[in-house]
């Protein structure tokens, strides 16, 4: 989770909208209720 804090917005954004793929040292357990999370909305 503490990984998470340190990725930068510009960075963030684009993993959780699908732009960019997660790197696997900060893939974790919040990272993915949130990805779900993200999936779960409907525009």
């Amino acid at each position: 989770y503490e990984r998470l804090l340190d990725v930068p917005d510009t960075e963030f954004l684009p993993m959780v909208t699908g732009e960019r793929p997660v790197p696997a040292d900060i893939d974790c357990a919040v990272l993915q209720k949130i990805l779900a999370f993200r999936h779960s909305l409907t525009f």
